[in-house]
């Protein structure tokens, strides 16, 4: 299947809800559907966030699409 790009350039927040949803979702999709994600456009705050939680564990992180979508087709 097509890799999936999730766009953070425009979040300027992210709470634990959020970021928990997140990890199940970008699981979902690796272990259920097997397809690769790539987040991009990470504030430091969030990227820490997501560091800490494991989340850069589960998906490859980029500094925007046009990367992400080149770094994950290859």
């Amino acid at each position: 299947g097509q890799p999936v790009v999730i766009d953070f350039a425009k979040c300027i927040h992210a709470n634990s809800s959020g970021i928990s949803c997140l990890v199940d979702l970008v699981i979902g999709l690796g272990d259920e559907k097997q397809l690769e994600v790539g987040l991009c456009g990470l504030s430091p705050l969030l990227s820490e966030a997501f560091r800490m939680v494991g989340l850069t564990r589960l998906a490859r992180v980029f500094s925007g699409v046009d990367e992400a979508v080149r770094g994950l087709l290859e």
